[in-house]
């Protein structure tokens, strides 16, 4: 879980649970950290959680390190509030 004792950093993987996912839907939501497009690696049902939907997301290389970074996701035209909830960490190389 991405804290402020454990934050994200770019390249992470993350996963994201919502729901509204259409069942058996073949297109993938789209979700933004820091208004920047993460990479999609898997979406679907939970597994053991009926009505609960998961995507694992790759945190983008660029994100502004922060507390609480935005967070939205958008499915079939329809976008989420925005979340203020991943802490990512600064890094530098």
């Amino acid at each position: 879980m991405a804290s402020a004792s454990n934050p994200a950093v770019a390249g992470e993987l993350l996963s994201v649970y919502f729901t509204g996912l259409v069942d058996g839907g073949l297109l993938p939501p789209q979700i933004t950290i820091g208004g920047l497009m993460a990479d999609i690696l898997f979406f679907g049902n939970t597994f053991g959680y009926s009505g609960v939907n998961q995507a694992n997301v790759r945190v983008p290389v660029g994100v502004l390190p922060g507390a609480a970074v935005p967070a939205t996701l958008t499915y079939l035209d329809r976008t989420s509030n925005e979340v203020p909830s991943v802490c990512v960490e600064s890094c530098t190389s």
